[in-house]
């Protein structure tokens, strides 16, 4: 799990071009506010990380977990979100005014800005929109460098070698999630190679034997033992309906890859990794 603002620290350090600007950035207090917190900031640099670990050529395998399937299509759109943060609007000419005018334009830009940051600043508080200036004018020369990054990002999500794998429950809210998921990937065409159900009821719970047994337990038997029979049947029917549920998947049209059932535990460690994985490979 990335801590946002710590990675958001080393990739100013690595891009700044010198020590002495990272510094001034890093510095920066309205850097130093938003950075991690801003809208976008965690899934873009998480595309960040990917480029690297992926460039880096020592990894054989990369899987990225992303939370559910509107939160993970943050993931796609960060990098496009971020360039267009930077270049739209106020927000790129405040950052990139050379694009708009030469030395002298910025410095009639800085001159005639003045008096605008200054009311903002009353509104405000203390210097905001003073130090957002600063801060976007010192990171304009890393503009080119952040999207061509996410130009990177955005082509290596859509190579062959990169696939999409949707893992969904079978209540009606997370499969709808896994739909649009699904939906969303298509119409990037993404590379989705199929789909895995995960908590899934055990088939024992449907057994006709172990049922017939529970219903008689009910009509004579302790108490304890009735509880114990009303418990299970409870349990069939949230199984029967898991059943019932599994030829929906075939609305989702990829692939059913496996399924993993209802672990006893929450999954922690590698012990339960391993476990999983068995799981995972008898249901497949």
């Amino acid at each position: 799990m990335l801590e946002t603002k710590s990675a958001w620290d080393q990739l100013i350090t690595q891009q700044a071009g010198s020590r002495a600007k990272a510094d001034k950035i890093l510095s920066n207090p309205f850097y130093k506010e938003i950075s991690g917190a801003f809208v976008g900031s965690h899934e873009y640099i998480a595309m960040e990380r990917l480029y690297d670990l992926h460039q880096s050529g020592k990894y054989d395998l990369i899987v990225l977990d992303t939370p559910p399937s509107r939160n993970a299509l943050d993931f796609l759109e960060a990098p496009n979100r971020m360039t267009e943060l930077v270049s739209g609007g106020l927000l790129g000419l405040l950052a990139r005014p050379g694009m708009f005018a030469g030395k002298v334009g910025l410095r009639m830009f800085s001159l005639t800005a003045k008096p605008i940051m200054r009311i903002a600043d009353n509104l405000l508080g203390g210097s905001t929109l003073g130090e957002l200036s600063e801060f976007l004018v010192s990171v304009e020369d890393m503009y080119e460098g952040f999207k061509a990054r996410a130009e990177g990002v955005h082509a290596l999500l859509g190579q062959a070698s990169t696939s999409f794998l949707v893992v969904t429950t079978l209540e009606d809210v997370p499969f709808e999630e896994a739909r649009f998921f699904v939906e969303k990937l298509s119409e990037a065409r993404m590379h989705l190679v199929g789909a895995i159900v995960n908590k899934r009821l055990p088939a024992y719970l449907i057994d006709p034997a172990a049922t017939n047994l529970a219903r008689r337990v009910i009509e004579r038997s302790t108490p304890m033992e009735r509880a114990l029979a009303e418990n299970f049947l409870a349990y069939r029917t949230q199984g029967q309906r898991d059943q019932d549920l599994m030829t929906r998947i075939a609305e989702l049209q990829v692939p059913l890859l496996g399924w993993v059932p209802r672990m006893r535990e929450p999954v922690g460690d590698l012990d339960g990794l391993l476990e999983v994985a068995e799981l995972l490979a008898q249901g497949a």
